[in-house]
Protein backbone atom coordinates (compact mmCIF):
# COMPACT_ATOMS: atom_id res chain seq x y z
CA UNK A 1 0.00 0.00 0.00
CA UNK A 2 1.43 3.43 -0.98
CA UNK A 3 2.16 6.13 2.21
CA UNK A 4 -0.35 8.20 2.58
CA UNK A 5 -0.26 11.57 4.50
CA UNK A 6 -2.56 13.93 5.00
CA UNK A 7 -1.10 16.44 7.30
CA UNK A 8 -2.50 19.72 8.66
CA UNK A 9 -2.70 23.01 6.35
CA UNK A 10 -1.83 26.27 8.13
CA UNK A 11 -5.08 28.46 7.52
CA UNK A 12 -3.30 31.53 8.11
CA UNK A 13 -0.97 30.57 4.90
CA UNK A 14 -4.01 30.51 2.17
CA UNK A 15 -4.22 32.61 0.03
CA UNK A 16 -7.51 35.41 0.94
CA UNK A 17 -9.61 36.40 -1.52
CA UNK A 18 -10.50 40.04 0.59
CA UNK A 19 -7.14 41.01 -0.20
CA UNK A 20 -8.36 41.60 -3.75
CA UNK A 21 -9.84 44.87 -4.95
CA UNK A 22 -13.06 44.26 -6.52
CA UNK A 23 -14.38 46.03 -10.12
CA UNK A 24 -17.16 48.24 -9.38
CA UNK A 25 -20.25 48.19 -10.97
CA UNK A 26 -20.94 50.31 -14.38
CA UNK A 27 -22.29 53.93 -13.17
CA UNK A 28 -25.18 52.89 -15.33
CA UNK A 29 -26.09 49.61 -13.16
CA UNK A 30 -27.96 52.63 -10.15
CA UNK A 31 -30.27 54.00 -12.26
CA UNK A 32 -31.00 50.59 -14.28
CA UNK A 33 -31.61 48.86 -10.92
CA UNK A 34 -33.51 51.79 -9.96
CA UNK A 35 -35.64 52.09 -12.66
CA UNK A 36 -36.39 47.82 -12.61
CA UNK A 37 -37.07 48.28 -9.13
CA UNK A 38 -39.92 51.47 -9.21
CA UNK A 39 -41.52 49.83 -12.42
CA UNK A 40 -41.95 46.76 -9.95
CA UNK A 41 -43.44 48.90 -7.08
CA UNK A 42 -45.80 50.37 -9.53
CA UNK A 43 -47.21 47.60 -10.58
CA UNK A 44 -47.75 46.31 -7.10
CA UNK A 45 -48.94 49.50 -5.68
CA UNK A 46 -51.02 49.85 -8.62
CA UNK A 47 -52.44 46.01 -8.26
CA UNK A 48 -52.56 46.65 -4.35
CA UNK A 49 -54.83 49.96 -5.09
CA UNK A 50 -57.45 48.14 -7.18
CA UNK A 51 -57.69 45.17 -4.75
CA UNK A 52 -58.11 47.34 -2.20
CA UNK A 53 -60.47 49.22 -3.74
CA UNK A 54 -62.45 46.51 -5.18
CA UNK A 55 -62.90 44.62 -1.94
CA UNK A 56 -62.70 46.78 1.04
CA UNK A 57 -63.80 50.75 -0.59
CA UNK A 58 -62.18 53.27 -2.59
CA UNK A 59 -60.09 54.97 0.12
CA UNK A 60 -58.67 51.50 1.49
CA UNK A 61 -57.62 51.24 -1.94
CA UNK A 62 -56.19 54.89 -2.24
CA UNK A 63 -54.35 53.53 0.72
CA UNK A 64 -52.64 50.67 -0.14
CA UNK A 65 -51.34 52.51 -3.58
CA UNK A 66 -49.69 54.87 -1.38
CA UNK A 67 -48.05 52.36 0.64
CA UNK A 68 -47.07 49.99 -2.65
CA UNK A 69 -45.60 53.29 -4.20
CA UNK A 70 -44.34 55.23 -1.52
CA UNK A 71 -43.08 52.19 1.04
CA UNK A 72 -42.13 49.64 -1.13
CA UNK A 73 -40.73 51.79 -3.93
CA UNK A 74 -38.40 53.72 -0.96
CA UNK A 75 -37.29 50.32 0.29
CA UNK A 76 -36.47 49.00 -3.22
CA UNK A 77 -34.41 51.39 -3.96
CA UNK A 78 -32.49 51.58 -1.22
CA UNK A 79 -32.08 47.63 -2.09
CA UNK A 80 -30.93 49.15 -5.46
CA UNK A 81 -28.55 51.50 -4.25
CA UNK A 82 -26.73 49.50 -1.91
CA UNK A 83 -26.67 46.86 -4.28
CA UNK A 84 -24.55 49.12 -6.46
CA UNK A 85 -22.15 49.72 -3.41
CA UNK A 86 -21.91 45.96 -2.71
CA UNK A 87 -21.60 43.83 -5.67
CA UNK A 88 -17.95 43.61 -7.51
CA UNK A 89 -15.99 41.62 -9.35
CA UNK A 90 -12.62 40.81 -10.33
CA UNK A 91 -10.25 38.65 -12.68
CA UNK A 92 -7.36 36.95 -11.72
CA UNK A 93 -4.84 35.00 -12.88
CA UNK A 94 -6.75 31.50 -12.69
CA UNK A 95 -10.29 32.71 -11.30
CA UNK A 96 -12.64 34.83 -11.48
CA UNK A 97 -14.36 36.36 -7.98
CA UNK A 98 -17.80 37.63 -7.89
CA UNK A 99 -19.38 39.34 -4.80
CA UNK A 100 -23.20 39.96 -5.35
CA UNK A 101 -26.09 39.85 -2.34
CA UNK A 102 -27.66 42.88 -0.34
CA UNK A 103 -29.05 40.65 2.65
CA UNK A 104 -27.31 37.26 2.31
CA UNK A 105 -23.95 37.90 0.81
CA UNK A 106 -22.03 35.77 -1.11
CA UNK A 107 -18.43 35.76 -2.56
CA UNK A 108 -17.60 32.89 -5.72
CA UNK A 109 -14.05 32.51 -6.64
CA UNK A 110 -14.76 30.44 -9.73
CA UNK A 111 -11.38 28.67 -11.32
CA UNK A 112 -10.94 28.86 -15.24
CA UNK A 113 -10.88 25.39 -15.25
CA UNK A 114 -14.12 24.45 -13.60
CA UNK A 115 -15.90 26.67 -16.44
CA UNK A 116 -17.64 24.86 -19.45
CA UNK A 117 -19.44 27.72 -20.86
CA UNK A 118 -19.84 31.26 -21.10
CA UNK A 119 -22.14 33.71 -21.78
CA UNK A 120 -23.00 37.18 -22.39
CA UNK A 121 -26.24 38.52 -22.70
CA UNK A 122 -28.86 41.84 -21.84
CA UNK A 123 -32.48 42.10 -21.67
CA UNK A 124 -34.11 45.01 -23.12
CA UNK A 125 -34.05 47.28 -19.86
CA UNK A 126 -30.07 46.45 -19.38
CA UNK A 127 -29.70 47.08 -23.03
CA UNK A 128 -31.79 50.93 -22.68
CA UNK A 129 -28.95 51.20 -20.04
CA UNK A 130 -25.90 50.13 -22.02
CA UNK A 131 -25.86 47.61 -19.71
CA UNK A 132 -24.40 43.32 -20.13
CA UNK A 133 -23.75 40.55 -17.50
CA UNK A 134 -21.82 37.59 -17.86
CA UNK A 135 -22.67 33.95 -17.05
CA UNK A 136 -20.11 31.39 -16.46
CA UNK A 137 -21.06 27.31 -16.20
CA UNK A 138 -19.74 25.01 -15.10
CA UNK A 139 -20.04 20.93 -15.75
CA UNK A 140 -23.58 19.42 -14.79
CA UNK A 141 -25.53 22.67 -14.17
CA UNK A 142 -28.54 23.87 -15.98
CA UNK A 143 -27.88 27.19 -14.59
CA UNK A 144 -24.95 30.14 -14.12
CA UNK A 145 -22.66 29.15 -11.18
CA UNK A 146 -21.48 32.97 -11.50
CA UNK A 147 -23.67 36.10 -13.23
CA UNK A 148 -21.30 38.93 -13.21
CA UNK A 149 -24.02 42.17 -13.76
CA UNK A 150 -23.74 45.76 -14.73
CA UNK A 151 -21.04 45.57 -17.21
CA UNK A 152 -20.67 47.59 -20.14
CA UNK A 153 -20.36 45.59 -23.45
CA UNK A 154 -16.81 46.69 -23.81
CA UNK A 155 -16.00 45.02 -20.59
CA UNK A 156 -18.35 42.08 -20.85
CA UNK A 157 -17.33 41.37 -24.33
CA UNK A 158 -13.81 41.59 -23.00
CA UNK A 159 -13.62 39.06 -20.06
CA UNK A 160 -15.72 37.09 -22.21
CA UNK A 161 -13.04 36.49 -24.56
CA UNK A 162 -10.25 36.45 -21.66
CA UNK A 163 -11.82 33.60 -19.67
CA UNK A 164 -12.19 31.52 -23.51
CA UNK A 165 -8.48 32.48 -23.48
CA UNK A 166 -7.67 31.41 -19.90
CA UNK A 167 -9.90 27.74 -20.78
CA UNK A 168 -7.64 27.09 -23.90
CA UNK A 169 -4.80 27.02 -21.47
CA UNK A 170 -6.43 24.65 -19.06
CA UNK A 171 -5.91 26.17 -15.67
CA UNK A 172 -6.51 24.01 -12.67
CA UNK A 173 -8.95 24.81 -9.75
CA UNK A 174 -12.23 23.96 -8.36
CA UNK A 175 -15.27 25.93 -7.09
CA UNK A 176 -15.10 27.95 -3.40
CA UNK A 177 -18.23 29.59 -2.00
CA UNK A 178 -18.03 31.62 1.12
CA UNK A 179 -20.82 33.37 2.85
CA UNK A 180 -20.36 37.08 4.29
CA UNK A 181 -22.03 37.71 7.35
CA UNK A 182 -24.46 40.31 6.66
CA UNK A 183 -22.90 42.87 9.13
CA UNK A 184 -19.67 42.40 7.45
CA UNK A 185 -18.18 46.33 5.75
CA UNK A 186 -17.58 46.36 2.34
CA UNK A 187 -14.25 47.82 1.15
CA UNK A 188 -14.62 51.49 0.99
CA UNK A 189 -14.32 52.38 -2.77
CA UNK A 190 -14.01 56.01 -3.94
CA UNK A 191 -16.87 57.12 -5.91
Amino acid sequence: MKDFSNTVVDIAGLPDWSEVTLNRLAPAYLPYSLTVNLLFAVVVGLAAGVGGWLVFSFWVGVVLLLLGLVGLGAALCLHAWMEYRLFGWTVREHDLINRDGVVWRKVTVMPFSRIQHVSTGNGPVERWFGLMHLKCFSAGGASADVMVQGLTPDTAESLRRYILTRLEDGDVGEVIETSVSGNAEPEQDER
